[in-house]
């Protein structure tokens, strides 16, 4: 059986090495001279079969140099990477295996050079790959970069608008007539709207850059809730469209991130408004499923509808639906970008359901952990306190906000020093030791995280508000890092910061 075997294997064998795609040589060890070769020898190396027979094997290599560093390479190994020569001088790299018996030795050559030359390409495009990263990355930064200080030139003048427009509203600088009245909400109207279509921008741009940080505390989200369908009311008025009565099924407390749990529902609301004709209505429901930790916001609506092609693309930014009101209805096209970002962000999820002509139902999930209230003060629960004995140093160098939080701060019976900048801001607590700092983030001389971080290493333990106009990824933590005991972005919400300053004093 074996001897058959044998025979066939070697009837066959000639037929196997002529078809082998790699070359195969004899050599005498003594002469090393080449006995045989294969077809695949005379493709690889380009010379006819009666050319290579008798033929020393460094005629395959460059040079006696580099042919006695392959026969040194033998001595070492059976098995290695090598360069060759073809017959018409070009240089290849190729895998050598060779066994020796008695004066025989036979190698197999394999002709590895296109993949040599793939390898050194795909390592060639991997560097410019690392390359073209670090410059996206770069740009990225730069972006990030750009965005915060184009917010904080947007934001300066804009908050000096809004921040004196608050103060006139409320009446610090005297009463005012009807028109006036209808002015200055006509100003802060626009203003408002300016400072979204900023916000929503910026929000997105961080959002996708993977920098936006969720500050998840107890929000009650029937105060939410009122909040959205005041700021949307004028709106839904002029189109004498009903919001109806809101059902909170006896849920008062979630844990969600305020600022973004507010943005989805006010988009939500402005949408619906929006997209229903005149005449329409739009309810907002909460539902819980204990059983599930779970919390749906729903906003439902009498509008236009969507049509289902049409409800893919409506999560992506800067999209408009083009039909029906769509192109009557001004605005970037980011609020319900911004809704799905943020209910993600939250683990949540959102389901829409739509007919057209009928209207729409947008469903936000969230999940639902027992509510936890710390909050000593709320806006509608504020004590009255004695405040002239309160003095409150106020750092910041820009002079529109100095006037607007100084006339609120001693409209409300503190006493206020001024500090410019940060140097000064240090210099004046020592010197009079004030019962609260609030502390400007960019400042000259010294900003107010190193003019922070001195108190701080002083032991001084005085209350600190930090306040900033630029929107950098972590300011708000770093301030906090720092030792703030609070922080608000520009423009600064009288009524919140009043809750603070009580807060931290009190």
């Amino acid at each position: 059986m074996m001897t058959n075997i044998l025979n066939i294997s070697h009837e066959l064998l000639p037929e196997i090495l002529s078809n082998l795609s790699d070359a195969v040589l004899i050599i005498d060890l003594h002469t090393k001279k080449i006995e045989y070769c294969n077809h695949a020898t005379e493709i690889i190396f380009g010379y006819k079969e009666q050319e290579l027979i008798k033929q020393k094997i460094n005629l395959l290599y460059l040079n006696n140099e580099v042919y006695q560093q392959f026969i040194q390479q033998l001595t070492i190994a059976t098995k290695f990477e090598f360069q060759m020569q073809r017959k018409n001088g070009e240089l290849f790299v190729a895998n050598h295996f060779y066994l020796q018996q008695e004066q025989k030795m036979v190698g197999i050559i394999s002709d590895i050079n296109s993949l040599k030359i793939l390898k050194q390409q795909l390592q060639d495009y991997d560097a410019k790959l690392t390359v073209s990263n670090a410059k996206l990355s770069q740009a990225s930064r730069f972006k990030d970069e750009l965005l915060a200080n184009i917010s904080h030139e947007l934001r300066t003048p804009l908050n000096g608008i809004l921040g004196i427009t608050n103060a006139l509203q409320e009446g610090y600088y005297g009463n005012l007539n009807n028109q006036q009245i209808n002015l200055l909400h006509t100003i802060a109207e626009s203003g408002n709207k300016l400072l979204t279509i900023i916000n929503d921008i910026l929000s997105l741009a961080k959002i996708e850059a993977g920098k936006v940080k969720l500050d998840i505390s107890s929000v009650m989200i029937e105060n939410i809730g009122n909040v959205c369908q005041r700021i949307t009311s004028k709106l839904a008025h002029e189109k004498n469209i009903s919001i109806l009565n809101t059902s909170y099924d006896e849920i008062t407390v979630i844990q969600a991130d305020e600022r973004c749990l507010k943005q989805i529902l006010l988009n939500l609301f402005t949408n619906a408004i929006k997209f229903t004709p005149d005449g329409g209505t739009v309810s907002f429901t909460v539902c819980g499923y204990p059983e599930h930790e779970a919390v749906d916001l729903i906003v439902s609506d009498t509008g236009i509808g969507i049509a289902k092609k049409d409800m893919e693309l409506l999560f992506q930014p800067f999209v408009q639906l083009d039909g029906g009101l769509t192109r009557n209805q001004s605005g970037t096209g980011l609020g319900l970008s911004l809704v799905y970002r943020f209910t993600e962000m939250h683990g949540g999820s959102i389901t829409l359901e739509s007919e057209v002509g009928k209207g729409s139902t947008f469903t936000i999930s969230l999940p639902w952990q027992p509510p936890t209230i710390d909050n000593k003060f709320n806006k509608n629960n504020l004590t009255q306190i004695h405040q002239q004995d309160k003095v409150i140093l106020l750092a910041d160098d820009n002079l529109m906000v100095i006037k607007i939080l100084s006339t609120f701060l001693r409209s409300k019976g503190y006493q206020v020093v001024i500090a410019y900048n940060g140097l000064q801001a240090i210099e004046k607590t020592i010197k009079i030791k004030p019962e609260l700092i609030i502390m400007d983030i960019q400042m000259p001389e010294i900003d107010g995280i190193e003019a922070i971080t001195t108190l701080r290493a002083k032991d001084i333990k005085i209350p600190i508000i930090a306040i900033s106009a630029l929107i950098v990824v972590g300011s708000k933590e770093q301030c906090l890092e720092v030792g703030a005991d609070a922080y608000f972005k520009k423009p600064v919400s009288l009524t919140e910061l009043e809750i603070t300053i009580i807060n931290l004093l009190f």
